[in-house]
């Protein structure tokens, strides 16, 4: 039985970690025996990992994005050495939050002829000049892969253009969702969601779900509100903001200031399928990204998605007009960018018909490529191929 280590500088419940969670929980189904490294702490995704028998190996938890103090992840390879000759991994899959992440334990792979791959979930290029002292190193790490994956294409180019991986080198996997957002609406869970929330049938309920900080924009949302306020459509529609993060209390004050009831925020929730079936359409605002979780789960409820033209989400949704599953906003963010996301919101929530159309398309769209099934087939058909002789 191989032994497959899952590496990651994140513990949280969001999507990287999400996607690591499953990743480790398919390979221990299909006969792999997998520990995985993280920063300590428990979750609802810890409680997937015990329930399935998967061995945690605690790592400090450290701010891995702060380029002024560099995380001891990045230069110290004592950390790894502990941890691999605790486990002794015969494969190491690097989930990163960034592509810098957990460096000194890719080199230290490398040194001890281990082989890995490295799953990059989110890139952006200001991390490359942020970080750009450890370019060099980041260069060789990629080189001695055995293979870099990132989970969109713009991700993959961003990768090449911007930290270094050559480009002969790196693959794409596509996020995927479980079969679970891929069922009809649940009718009754659509209505008992809005009974708690007080929400009658007839109200249009645009939800945003991600935590609260600058890169997923709920601040540009409410910067939109006053423009939403001035068409007819605002008497009925009711935002949801679900999500955890440090910026939540400020918002949550500034909604109540800007849009009174309209805007509620439910804090950290686990009945995301209700929550989507509850709703009509998902707002996505973000500053940058990899290939966001939500908005792949929204399209497989069959939900319009407005979102920004960043990371992957333009292959989400798709760019040909006739095709296209919901409305793409610009980025980088500029002047206008308030009025084009009023707009947005304003046309979706008016028009039913509108709703239904982009919600068909984007159910089709998330069938045919981002299913968790289509997903977990590429993750073992690639590391079945990597770890072939192995044992």
């Amino acid at each position: 039985m191989t032994r497959v280590l899952i590496y990651s500088d994140r513990n949280g419940i969001y999507g990287a970690e999400r996607i690591n969670v499953e990743i480790a929980i398919e390979l221990q189904r299909v006969g792999f025996k997998v520990s995985i490294a993280m920063p300590s702490g428990d979750n609802s995704l810890t409680e997937r990992l015990d329930a399935s028998g998967i061995r945690r190996y605690d790592l400090p938890l450290e701010n891995v994005y702060d380029s002024m103090h560099p995380a001891e992840s990045l230069t110290h390879p004592e950390i790894a050495q502990a941890c691999f000759d605790h486990l002794s991994p015969e494969i190491v899959l690097f989930g990163d939050g960034f592509p810098f992440s957990s460096l000194a334990a890719k080199q230290t792979a490398g040194a001890l002829k281990i082989p890995y791959v490295s799953l990059v979930h989110v890139v952006h290029p200001k991390w490359g000049e942020e970080f750009g002292s450890f370019l060099p190193v980041l260069r060789e790490v990629f080189a001695r892969a055995s293979q870099v994956v990132a989970v969109s294409k713009n991700n993959l180019e961003l990768l090449r253009e911007h930290f270094g991986l050559s480009a002969s080198h790196g693959i794409v996997i596509h996020n995927g969702r479980p079969e679970k957002f891929f069922l009809p609406r649940d009718e009754a869970a659509r209505q008992r969601i809005r009974d708690q929330l007080g929400i009658d049938a007839d109200t249009v309920v645009a939800i945003t779900i991600g935590r609260f900080d600058h890169e997923k924009g709920h601040d540009l949302l409410l910067d939109c509100v006053p423009l939403i306020r001035k068409h007819s459509c605002w008497e009925s529609l009711r935002m949801l903001w679900v999500g955890e993060g440090h910026l939540r209390h400020r918002a949550q004050r500034l909604a109540r200031l800007v849009a009174g009831d309209r805007i509620q925020c439910l804090g950290e929730r686990r009945d995301i399928s209700d929550l989507l079936d509850a709703s009509d359409f998902l707002i996505h605002p973000s500053r940058s990204e990899g290939l966001p979780l939500v908005v792949l789960e929204a399209m497989a409820k069959g939900l319009p998605v407005i979102g920004t033209t960043v990371g992957g989400i333009p292959e989400a949704l798709g760019t040909d007009s006739e095709t296209m599953c919901g409305c793409l906003l610009p980025a980088p963010i500029d002047s206008s960018f308030r009025t084009q996301l009023a707009n947005a919101v304003i046309s979706v929530a008016s028009e039913p018909q509108l709703r239904k159309s982009l919600g068909l398309r984007a159910k089709e769209r998330a069938s045919l490529s981002f299913s968790e099934k289509h997903m977990m087939s590429q993750w073992r058909l690639l590391i079945e191929g990597l770890t072939r002789g192995i044992s």
